[in-house]
């Protein structure tokens, strides 16, 4: 891949990234505000986030128009947001208990911190381009869920 089309798939990256985000943190920052448990805000949240974030990269930033949700991409996807997951309630937990961080300022600073990891795992791991080795092992990518 050319440095400008990365350039451009990185830029689409944070503008999509950052439009989501966005609305989430100002949601998460209401929610909580009204009571809710940090924890319960992210995990409620989560399920129409990794939707909403999966068609709007897919089509976006990566520009695949092919394939539904199914497969492979799909099984990856819901991989690595498990794994974000994870993360984004281990610095709710770790970060105020043991930095004394405001939940707030915790969860801003996971999310700066996920987006990293989202869009390597997205571009290495979910809308990979289909290589020799998943023709090798099998993979069916999204193009061939249609």
């Amino acid at each position: 891949m050319s440095k400008i089309k990365s350039g451009r798939k990185v830029l689409r990256y944070a503008i999509v990234g950052a439009s989501l985000n966005l609305v989430w943190f100002l949601l998460y920052l209401l929610v909580t505000a009204k009571g809710i448990h940090p924890i319960l805000a992210v995990t409620v949240f989560y399920p129409l986030a990794i939707y909403t974030g999966y068609r709007s990269h897919k089509r976006y930033t990566f520009q695949l128009r092919s394939g539904n949700l199914a497969g492979a991409t799909l099984f990856r996807y819901l991989l690595l947001y498990f794994v974000i997951y994870i993360m984004n309630t281990s610095f709710l937990l770790i970060l105020p208990a043991h930095l004394g961080l405001p939940h707030q300022w915790a969860q801003l600073v996971s999310i700066v911190v996920c987006a990293g990891f989202l869009f390597i795992g997205m571009q290495t791991f979910v809308f990979r381009q289909r290589g020799k080795l998943d023709t090798q092992i099998g993979i069916e990518t999204i193009s061939d869920a249609s």
